[in-house]
């Protein structure tokens, strides 16, 4: 009898062991599922972010290429301190790189803006 009960006890604390190491592994698991998950949706944001200011950007270098184009004064273009105006007003903010290329037809203005997004605008004249 006191055999069999050895042996019970013995079975009882391996079940319990067992649980015990599941548990432990578990939690580990999904401590790494949380930890990758949370890295995830961090770069996702990231990304989201980026994207967007990338995307305002391009709507101010198309809402700049409409108006040159209902304004075809270019005389009144002047750029200094990264900053482009037209006739004193303030029209575009952090741009990088600035050229303007008159032709007979047309002018071409190649512009970079935040050192991230640039663009060539061609306005026929």
């Amino acid at each position: 009898m006191k055999m069999k009960s050895h042996y019970i006890n013995m079975n009882l604390l391996n079940k319990k062991s067992f649980s015990l190491i599941e548990l432990i592994v578990s939690i580990f698991i999904i401590s790494l599922i949380s930890i990758y998950s949370i890295y995830f949706y961090k770069e996702i944001f990231f990304k989201n972010e980026q994207l967007f200011l990338d995307e305002k950007t391009k709507l101010e270098l198309l809402n700049f290429k409409l108006f040159l184009q209902k304004n075809k004064n270019f005389d009144k273009l002047s750029f200094s301190n990264q900053k482009l105006y037209y006739d004193d007003a303030l029209l575009l903010k952090e741009v990088n790189k600035y050229e303007f290329i008159s032709k007979n037809d047309y002018i071409s203005i190649n512009l970079c803006l935040q050192s991230r997004v640039c663009q060539e605008v061609v306005i026929a004249k």
